[in-house]
């Protein structure tokens, strides 16, 4: 019952990264509806598999780390982005996210040092983030942390 619970919140985790990517990509925002019901489920599935809970709350740091971001940058780090990454930390465990966030956080300065200096772009230009969460996700999954 744990590997079908544990397939069950990747493939939650992954589908609704994979909406809010395309809508991040296209309009800049993101589904609170989707991310609130991969949320939801995910810890629930999470219930079920009997959870640590420290593992849960630990997962949980980058998205609230993320909303003091919010916050603190007047709205620079979108709220969307932050919500997302607490959803993703109810489906998934602690070290799956950190790793994801390390991977993500990687490749979205890359893409960002790409823009600045070979494209010219401002500092002003906005990156949609989710498709970078969707990337360190799929990536921290195929390597099995």
């Amino acid at each position: 019952m744990a590997i079908q619970t544990e397939l069950a919140r990747w493939i939650i985790v992954i589908m609704g990264l994979a909406e809010n990517s395309v809508m991040d990509l296209r309009r800049k925002e993101i589904s609170l509806m989707v991310t609130a019901a991969c949320g939801v489920s995910g810890g629930i599935l999470r219930m079920v598999e009997g959870l640590a809970w420290k593992d849960f709350f630990l997962a949980l740091v980058p998205g609230v780390i993320c909303l003091m971001l919010v916050f603190a940058t007047k709205e620079q780090v979108g709220f969307g982005d932050a919500w997302v990454l607490l959803a993703t930390g109810c489906c998934v465990n602690a070290s799956d996210l950190f790793t994801a966030m390390w991977l993500s956080m990687t490749g979205l300065s890359l893409v960002a040092l790409f823009l600045y200096v070979v494209l010219q772009k401002n500092g002003r230009f906005e990156i949609p983030f989710v498709p970078f969460i969707l990337a360190g996700i799929l990536c921290a999954r195929s390597i099995g942390v």
